[in-house]
């Protein structure tokens, strides 16, 4: 699954110089939700169609630390 902070922690990695390690990283996570695999939820994730938006604003750096 591909959404916005998926993207943005996508190419945020690619422009970085140097690995970034934050607190809880070296902790197994899955690739989708970012929460550690042994408490992921998506496997029950209803698939639900709505017309609704959001908007997050986020800090250059935030999509790629584990607990945000």
């Amino acid at each position: 699954m591909s959404h916005a902070v998926s993207r943005l922690r996508d190419e945020r990695l690619a422009r970085s110089t140097k690995p970034f390690i934050a607190r809880g990283s070296r902790a197994p996570r899955c690739p989708d939700c970012r929460v550690i695999s042994s408490y992921c939820l998506c496997a029950w994730r209803p698939a639900v169609t709505a017309e609704s938006g959001m908007c997050l604003l986020m800090y250059d750096t935030e999509p790629l630390k584990p607990a945000s």
